[in-house]
């Protein structure tokens, strides 16, 4: 193999291995400051802004396919921060809607991203037990 073609091949490995390593380091801030996934967020945004939709409708605002909205919303239900429901007006679709923990949920990344330090880590977690949200690292007040 000529010598342009071995550092062509050296380039793109370094590449793939930052890329591996960026987005490793996004996922531990993430994890570790509670943020949301920007398509969760977003989502959420979207239905407290325009209120309830079905995904097609939610994949098409935010310009992603059925598929990736359809795993988007499965992951926000599963965290009890959205809920689908029968669609009156077409039977064959659902209407998702943000539930009181998807909206708590996300005026707690909103007071977080306002540049108030606290701790969000796990400030929106539910009880799953007892359905309440709660903090479970504190109250949810500024530090100063």
């Amino acid at each position: 193999m000529s010598e342009s073609g071995e550092s062509s091949d050296d380039a793109t490995r370094l590449a793939e291995a930052l890329r591996q390593s960026v987005s490793a380091f996004v996922r531990a801030v993430r994890q570790r400051t509670g943020t949301e996934k920007s398509a969760q967020s977003e989502t959420l945004d979207l239905l407290e802004s325009f209120g309830p939709m079905n995904v097609a409708a939610l994949a098409g605002r935010r310009g992603v396919t059925h598929q990736t909205m359809r795993l988007v919303v499965a992951g926000l239900e599963a965290d009890g921060l959205v809920q689908q429901l029968a669609n009156t007006a077409d039977r064959r679709s659902r209407l998702v809607s943000i539930t009181s923990e998807g909206q708590f949920a996300r005026d707690c990344q909103e007071f977080c991203a306002g540049g108030h330090r606290m701790e969000c880590g796990s400030a929106w977690k539910r009880d799953p037990g007892s359905g309440v949200i709660g903090v479970e690292k504190g109250p949810l007040i500024p530090v100063v």
